[in-house]
Parts: structure tokens; sequence; C-alpha cells
């Protein structure tokens, strides 16, 4: 996404995330937590193969290569829609998990790639995406589409994938394309099961309902927006075993208080793993992954 482009989403999202239409709604408050960053809580439930393995096969949103996408642009957050200092907050500890994880983030001063916002009206803000960013309205799947329509979505999340050689060129080099099913990218050959492509964050977007985010903490709330920045999910329905601050939305009496220790497992597993494999590929090694780093923090 250019400067200029990205530019005029944030011109259009800013002004909605500030203000709801027919008048001010009331302001959603929070107190800003002491901890600096996030605290990892640690689960005491069992991590057999067979847990893991369910949980780390269905927690993940793929691409249309049926792939798992993931930064690797150093990613630059915005939060809007609450005070200064609780914006930052959030942003704050996107950068802490990113860290974390493996992944790589930077603070303010930077082209903004990744946007959170809280708003009263994310039925509006997309309603202005659809009329004056098209090419950004259709990043988002026909499922979100039809749930926005009927004004039943707590947290909306969408991103510009870019499909990528597995070696990090551009479809563009060597005057070839991909092909349509991701086989092969000019000059990058795939392997007998790896793929000669990657799926690429570059922008992602995270809408979250404020009137569905009261009751919760910021801690929550910055926790269960860093997890989905770094990576695809599907928060639609309850994610089982439900050891994630990704039920956030669905029960939130029994949520978390922070990240826990499976969702920090699961990133550094995806940040960790060859993405130029097919997503079943891909989980068998995450699995191990996740495993092992559940083991440490036991």
């Amino acid at each position: 996404m250019t400067t200029g482009k990205l530019a005029g989403l944030l011109a259009t999202v800013a002004a909605l995330s500030l203000s709801a239409p027919g008048g001010a709604a009331e302001p959603v408050e929070f107190e800003l937590p002491e901890q600096e960053g996030p605290e990892i809580v640690v689960y005491g439930a069992g991590n057999s193969e067979e847990a893991v393995a369910e949980f780390v096969s269905t927690i993940g949103r793929h691409t249309g290569t049926n792939q798992l996408a993931r930064w690797h642009d150093t990613i630059c957050p915005l939060t809007l829609g609450l005070r200064e200092e609780l914006n930052d907050y959030i942003s704050d500890t996107v950068i802490a998990l990113a860290e974390e994880v493996g992944a790589e983030a930077l603070p303010g001063n930077c082209q903004a790639n990744l946007l959170i916002m809280i708003t009263d009206n994310p039925v509006e803000a997309i309603a202005s995406l659809r009329e004056d960013r098209i090419d950004i309205y259709q990043s988002i799947s026909l499922t979100d589409r039809a749930a926005i329509d009927r004004g039943d979505t707590d947290v909306l999340a969408f991103s510009r994938i870019e499909l990528r050689g597995a070696d990090g060129r551009l479809p563009d080099i060597g005057g070839q394309s991909i092909e349509g099913d991701g086989a092969l990218l000019g000059g990058v050959m795939p392997g007998r099961t790896r793929l000669s492509t990657r799926a690429d964050l570059n922008f992602r977007a995270i809408l979250i309902d404020a009137d569905h985010a009261r009751g919760r903490t910021l801690q929550q709330l910055s926790a269960f927006a860093a997890m989905m920045a770094l990576a695809e999910f599907d928060v639609r329905e309850p994610v089982a075993p439900a050891f994630t601050i990704l039920n956030l939305f669905h029960e939130a009496e029994n949520a978390p208080a922070d990240l826990t220790d499976w969702d920090v497992a699961y990133l550094r597993a995806l940040y960790a793993t060859d993405g130029a494999y097919d997503a079943d590929t891909q989980h068998s090694a995450m699995i191990r992954e996740v495993r092992i780093s559940l083991a440490d923090r036991r």
C-alpha cells in the first residue's frame, strides 16, 4: 500500500473513531495498568499432543493459497479511539508481544501499517471504506461483510496480504507472475513439499466495537488487540480449547486477564517455522514448537 493511500485510509477511519453519528457517545473508560507490558497468564492445563494439535489447527485463518500469513516487514502500529495514553499503551503492547515472539515492531514516527481502532460506529467506518476506498473494503471477506451488514460484528479484522516468493522477492521479478495455485513464482522453484511462495501481511486493521469493550480491562483489550495484530484469526466463534485471550468477546466472565502461555506459544511457533509450506505442513511443525514452549513455561 502506498503512503498516499494509507494516509487517506487513516484520515477516513480517524474521523470515524473519534465521533459517533447523531451526537457524541459516552466514552469508554479504562484505567491505565501499572505494569509496563503484558504479564503472560500460565495455564495449568495439560499440553498433550491432542490438545495442542486441536489448538494450533483451529485457531488460525488460512489464505487463499492455504498458507498462514505473518509479518515479515517491520510492524508500525497506530491505535485510535481512546485517550492518547491508552492508545499508546495498546500500541506498546503490540510492540512488546512482537518482540516476545520474534516479529519486528517500532514505536511512533514510522509509516503505520497496523491500525487498531476502538469505535462506537464500526458499521459507519466500514460503510465509509466501501464508498471511499473500495480497494480496502474488498480485503474484507464476504462472510464478514454479511455480518457487518447485519450489525452483529463485535470485532472486525482484515488484512492486505502480499504473495511473495519464498525468498521474499516480489511477484514481478523475472517478468513472470504467480500461478493461480501459488505453486510457482518466476525464478523461485518449489521443492517436493515446500512451495515457492509465502503470504506476507503488509497492512492489517482491527476494529473493535466500543460497546462490547465496556466491562473489559485495558490489559485484556490490549492483549486481545496485540494477539489479533500479529496473525490472522477467526474470532466469530469461540476458540477451543479455550486457553486464549481470543475468547475475550465470547466468554468475558471466564476470559484470562492477559495473554496466555498458549497465545504466546502459538505466535512463537508461527514466526519460528517456515511459512513457505501449506498450512497443514506448517501446523505439524508448529505443534512441536508449541509443546516445547509450553513445557518451558511450566
